[in-house]
């Protein structure tokens, strides 16, 4: 992806990150139970981080690897876990606004609105 003023689009299966840090937490869309991947150091708990790992990975290498979520054993679906901030997006389509000003909600809102309402999430970070 280029590195300057304008606007990318992705199109085909991608894994889209706020681009600092460690990923802290995930929720469980099922029961809502949040999964923290670091302890109180900010430091990831690799043991707790690893089976998450490979649901992220996976998708950037094109499998969709199901795990069930630690607290109601629910299996979980690769593109609906929801990770704290946002940090990860696992996605088919997605747009990287280079060097804008922060994009407005109701411009957000007109996007997802012409995107049949398909799920739409604002990754804000930096490199």
């Amino acid at each position: 992806m280029p590195w300057h003023d304008g606007l990318a689009i992705t199109v085909g299966r991608t894994v889209f990150d706020a681009g600092q840090g460690d990923p802290m937490a995930v929720t469980c869309p099922h029961c809502s139970t949040t999964t923290h991947l670091a302890d109180e150091r900010f430091e990831l708990k690799y043991e707790v981080w690893e089976p998450f790992r490979e649901v992220v990975r996976g998708w950037d290498e094109g499998d969709d690897i199901v795990i069930a979520c630690p607290a109601c054993t629910q299996p979980v679906e690769p593109t609906s876990w929801r990770w704290t901030d946002d940090y990860f997006v696992l996605a088919y389509l997605g747009f990287t606004f280079w060097n804008w000003p922060p994009l407005r909600p109701q411009f957000v809102d007109d996007l997802a609105r012409h995107l049949a309402d398909h799920r739409t999430v604002l990754l804000e970070g930096k490199l």
